[in-house]
């Protein structure tokens, strides 16, 4: 079984996360223009939920940790 990646983002630790039939659903709240919105949606209408934010976030801070860590290497020559 393959990872669901959505948006770019594996959320297949999401607690909110359901399957249905061959779709992946978001049982969270979704925000939209008229307000926050409680029901079940596919979780591509969400591409910007707090779980896939955090998981780019720490991608993002793996990435500098490791140019950081490319930098030192390479100053301490």
């Amino acid at each position: 079984m393959t990872k669901p990646i959505i948006n770019g983002v594996d959320v297949c630790e999401c607690e909110f996360l359901t399957k249905r039939e061959n779709f992946i659903y978001c049982m969270g709240q979704l925000q939209t223009k008229k307000g926050i919105s409680s029901r079940s949606y596919e979780c591509l209408e969400n591409p910007n939920c707090y779980y896939k934010q955090l998981k780019r976030k720490e991608q993002e801070c793996k990435k500098y940790k490791k140019y950081k860590k490319c930098i030192k290497e390479i100053r301490d020559e």
